[in-house]
């Protein structure tokens, strides 16, 4: 065998090395680049922090609620992600999905109609329309998805229109004949772990209401 020969023999395994550490290199640096904040969770915290200033402008609803959307359907992208994306999709360690993103903060909801009618009399109502029906709202989890439409999108046109729903229905109603209606919405938030010592109490209930008088309903 030539002197040449044995020379490239002994490159080789110098090659192989080379490789093997640039491979261990780029694994290392696609696994570390998983730490870096993905779009998605930046603007749900961007969200949640606008959204704990109140009041809120019907404006800036809307783009509180566009954030929300983009982070629940957009899968996480983190800058340089295209050199990266494809070896973390091949190797099945991308994660698509924020299962664990944040603590839960909601504990209970409840949502209650109430009609006055001409002898100042309220009559409490199910919230659910057509047919004013009641839910058992910690088992149906669509009563959850139903009522939140209005903190995510637009609340007044959604409010307005349900209410509007509400007084078309109640109009059709000669005994009782009802004035006026108010939407009534409590939502239990959970406290933080120090506002739970302070004041020995899980949660905390914010209530909002919407009120609606017979004139204002369509026909």
């Amino acid at each position: 065998m030539s002197e040449s020969g044995n020379n490239a023999l002994a490159r080789r395994p110098g090659w192989f090395l080379w490789l093997v550490a640039a491979f261990l290199t780029y694994h290392c640096a696609a696994m570390l680049h998983t730490l870096v904040p993905d779009w998605g969770l930046v603007e749900r915290f961007r969200s949640d922090a606008a959204s704990a200033d109140q009041p809120l402008s019907s404006a800036e609803l809307s783009a509180i609620a566009e954030l929300n959307r983009k982070a629940a359907i957009l899968p996480p992208v983190r800058p340089c992600d295209y050199a990266f994306v494809a070896y973390r999709i091949l190797t099945g360690t991308r994660q698509d999905w924020q299962m664990f993103l944040a603590a839960p903060r909601d504990s209970n909801l409840e949502v209650v109609l109430e009609a006055r009618d001409s002898n100042q009399q309220v009559h409490q109502l199910g919230s659910i329309l057509p047919g004013f029906a009641s839910t058992d709202n910690l088992a149906d989890g669509r009563y959850y998805h139903f009522w939140a439409r209005y903190e995510l999108w637009n609340e007044m046109a959604y409010i307005q229109t349900y209410l509007e729903n509400v007084g078309r229905l109640l109009k059709k109603s000669e005994d009782p004949f009802y004035k006026d209606v108010t939407l009534i919405y409590r939502k239990h938030i959970i406290q933080s772990p120090d506002e739970v010592a302070r004041s020995g109490k899980i949660s905390k209930v914010e209530t909002r209401e919407w009120w609606s008088p017979r004139d204002a309903w369509g026909d």
